[in-house]
C-alpha cells in the first residue's frame, strides 16, 4: 500500500515550514518516518511531475525529496508506475520498489494536498513560499 505521510506539527521559518514528510509502502518508510521536510515545495514538484506523465503511454521521472539524496524513480508503462525508492549517497542504492496504479498515486497526492492546504490555512503563517503554486498544481492533477 503507498501512502504519502505528513504531520500537522509545523517548523516556521524564512516564509516557509518544515514538517514530518514521508512515504509509506508495503511496510517501509522512506526516507524515515521521522523524516522532515519542506512539504509544500516537495509536493508542488511531485503534482507538476505527475500532470506532465499522466497521459504518456511510457514516461521516466523522478519524484525528488528537498532534503538529502532521496527520491522516487517513477517507470510508468499504461496505468502503472513502478516505483524505486533510492537513496544516493556515495552510491545508488534501492531500498524498495513495487508497482501501484496511476490513480493510486494521484488520489494519494490529491488527498495530502488537500490535506496540507487545510493545515496550513488553519495555523494562519501568513504569506508561504510555494504554497500558491501548491494550490494550483492540486487544481491541474485534480483536473486530470
Amino acid at each position: 500500500m503507498f501512502k504519502i505521510v505528513f504531520v500537522d506539527d509545523f517548523y516556521y521559518a524564512d516564509n516557509t515550514v518544515d514538517t514530518v514528510f514521508y512515504l509509506s509502502f508495503n511496510d517501509v518508510f522512506f526516507p524515515s518516518n521521522q523524516w522532515t521536510d519542506f512539504a509544500i515545495i516537495v509536493l508542488n514538484w511531485w503534482n507538476s511531475a505527475i500532470v506532465e506523465n499522466y497521459k504518456k503511454q511510457n514516461a521516466k521521472f523522478k519524484l525528488f525529496f528537498m532534503d538529502g539524496p532521496y527520491y522516487v524513480e517513477c517507470l510508468k508503462h499504461g496505468s502503472v508506475v513502478r516505483l524505486s525508492f533510492i537513496e544516493e549517497k556515495k552510491f545508488k542504492q534501492t531500498i524498495c520498489e513495487g508497482d501501484v496504479e496511476i490513480e493510486v498515486l494521484v488520489t494519494e497526492l490529491i488527498r495530502v494536498s488537500s490535506e496540507m492546504i487545510q493545515a496550513i490555512k488553519k495555523h494562519d503563517f501568513g504569506e508561504l513560499r510555494d504554497f500558491n503554486n501548491l494550490e494550483k498544481s492540486l487544481t491541474k492533477l485534480k483536473s486530470l
